[in-house]
C-alpha cells in the first residue's frame, strides 16, 4: 500500500517517488507517527491524530538557604586602669600690685611734635637743599646764554628726526638725583627735554669727558661698540658725514 501511495502522490505533486518518501519519513518522523498514517493523511484518508503533549515535570523548590549561625560575643575581660598619682599642689604666685603711669603733660606733646618738625626741616636741608646748591655752584647765566650756532641747529633737527629724546633727557631737575648732572636746566635753554632717561642726560654732555672731544664723539656715534664693548647705543652709521658733523656740534655745544 505504501508503494502505490508514494507513487499515486508523485504523479499528483509532478514530484519523484523518492523525494516523496524523504518527506513522508521526514513528517512522520517530526510528529511522532508513522509513514502509513501520513501517507493516507496526504492520500485524503483520515487525519493524523497529533501526539499528546508531554506533561512537563513541575519545577523543583529550591531548597531555602540555611540562615548563618549566630556567633556569641565574646566577653573582654575588663581591667581596671590604675589611677594616676595625685600631683603635688602648687601654691600660684600673688599678682603683683598694677602701678599706675601719671599721664605726660600737654606741655611736653608738644615740645615732642616741635622737635619731629624741626628736625625733619634739618634733614631737608642736609638732604635736598645742600647738594642742589653744591651741585648748582656754577652761575644760571651759563643756561640762559646758550646760543647754537647754525651748525648746531642743524644738529638739533637731527636729534629730533633720529629720535635721541626717546632714550635721552636734556633736563636737570632741582632734586637729589640730580644732583650730580650739572647746574639746573632752566626753561629758556635751547635743549630739548626729552622723555625717558633710559640713557644718560645729555643736558651737559659737552662738558664731560669724553665726550667733549669731537673726534671721540663723532667715531661713538658712528660705531657704538668699538668705543664701549657691550654698549646698547644705536649706531648712526647711515648718516652722512655732514649730518654726524652737525650732531657732534650740537652736542658739544651743549654744556
Amino acid at each position: 500500500m505504501s508503494n502505490e501511495l508514494i507513487t499515486t502522490l508523485a504523479e499528483k505533486f509532478g514530484a519523484s517517488a523518492a523525494l516523496i518518501q524523504r518527506s513522508v519519513d521526514a513528517r512522520a518522523a517530526a510528529q511522532g507517527s508513522t509513514a502509513d498514517v501520513v501517507l493516507a493523511a496526504w492520500s485524503g484518508g483520515s487525519t493524523l491524530t497529533p501526539a499528546a503533549p508531554a506533561i512537563e515535570a513541575p519545577p523543583q523548590k529550591e531548597p531555602e538557604p540555611e540562615p548563618p549561625p549566630v556567633i556569641a560575643p565574646v566577653e573582654t575581660p575588663v581591667t581596671e586602669t590604675p589611677e594616676a598619682p595625685a600631683l603635688p599642689e602648687t601654691t600660684q604666685p600673688e599678682p603683683l600690685p598694677m602701678t599706675q603711669t601719671e599721664p605726660v603733660p600737654a606741655g611736653s606733646l608738644n615740645a615732642i611734635l616741635v622737635g619731629a618738625v624741626v628736625l625733619f626741616a634739618i634733614m631737608f636741608v642736609v638732604a635736598v637743599v645742600a647738594p642742589i646748591s653744591a651741585g648748582n655752584a656754577r652761575t644760571l647765566d651759563a643756561v640762559e646764554t646758550i646760543v647754537l650756532s647754525s651748525d648746531a641747529v642743524n644738529g638739533l633737527n637731527t636729534y629730533l628726526a633720529e629720535g635721541c629724546a626717546y632714550c635721552h633727557t636734556q633736563q636737570v631737575r632741582p632734586v637729589v638725583t640730580d644732583a650730580d648732572l650739572g647746574i639746573v636746566t632752566l626753561s629758556e635753554s635751547p635743549l630739548i627735554p626729552g622723555w625717558q632717561r633710559q640713557g644718560p642726560d645729555l643736558a651737559h654732555v659737552g662738558s664731560r669727558q669724553p665726550t667733549d672731544d669731537p673726534a671721540w664723539l663723532a667715531g661713538y656715534l658712528d660705531d657704538p661698540e668699538a668705543f664701549r664693548a657691550g654698549s646698547t647705543h644705536a649706531s648712526f652709521g647711515y648718516l652722512s658725514p655732514a649730518e654726524i658733523a652737525d650732531l657732534v656740534t650740537y652736542l658739544l655745544e651743549s654744556k
